[in-house]
């Protein structure tokens, strides 16, 4: 997924805090980010040829934009309503209180993955609940981690009780839960895999679930077609 770019500079900044940026500057360093940097050239080069609304959406706001409050809150929003339950993010929010406090090393490259992560995403103003679900493995380990910040046995016991009430919340939650769905598109798997015109099936249309890959794979035998989806072939574009 090409939002996993955002991760670099938070990996970036997380080796630096741990160690002395002379210890990482070597020769054999430089030459690995050297050759990682050339292998970028030609996806950069794609996207700024055939992706020019995409770059014109996301250099052409401003920074009042950028910095207005409904930008700023947007995906703290969606996190609090959408993303996680409230008894989950609120372990987690004392979670991080009690990991800066004792200054948990553990909790480190989560804390960045946390900020760092707000700040891009922020930044870019890309409105969407789906744009900032990487941040969720990050609050999820807080949660977890309750047991282990808290030192007195009455509450870790506690803090793990109610772990586990909060385990079986997640899982009703989640049981209930109606995702949203199109029909149509086991049909058209189905007639795809029952008229084939060789081992690669192209899928084009105005709106790409990914139900279409996944009814062909639930279908098809051996799993043996390549599917190309046409909207993600190399970059997305209009």
């Amino acid at each position: 997924r090409y939002q996993s770019v955002l991760m670099l500079p938070i990996f970036v900044a997380y080796i630096l805090i741990l160690r002395p940026p002379k210890t990482l500057f070597t020769k054999k360093t430089l030459y690995i980010c050297g050759l990682v940097l050339l292998l970028f050239i030609p996806v950069a080069f794609i996207m700024l040829t055939y992706s020019q609304s995409n770059i014109r959406w996301l250099f052409g706001k401003s920074l009042a934009s950028r910095l207005a409050l409904s930008n700023l809150l947007f995906h703290l929003k969606a996190l609090w309503k959408v993303q996680l339950t409230r008894p989950v993010l609120l372990l987690a929010i004392i979670s991080i209180g009690f990991s800066i406090i004792r200054r948990e090393k553990r909790a480190l490259l989560f804390l960045l993955w946390i900020g760092g992560y707000y700040v891009e995403i922020t930044y870019l103003g890309a409105h969407g609940p789906r744009y900032s679900i990487y941040w969720i493995p990050a609050f999820c380990f807080f949660a977890a981690l309750i047991t282990d910040v808290i030192r007195h046995r009455f509450w870790k016991i506690t803090g793990s009780i109610l772990l586990l009430i909060i385990i079986g919340y997640q899982f009703v939650v989640a049981y209930r839960a109606e995702p949203d769905y199109a029909s149509g598109y086991e049909e058209a798997a189905q007639y795809v895999l029952e008229h084939p015109k060789g081992e690669t099936i192209l899928f084009s249309a105005n709106v790409d679930t990914g139900y279409f890959v996944f009814f062909v794979r639930k279908h098809e035998q051996e799993n043996r077609s390549i599917i190309l989806r046409a909207d993600k072939l190399l970059v997305t574009s209009f």
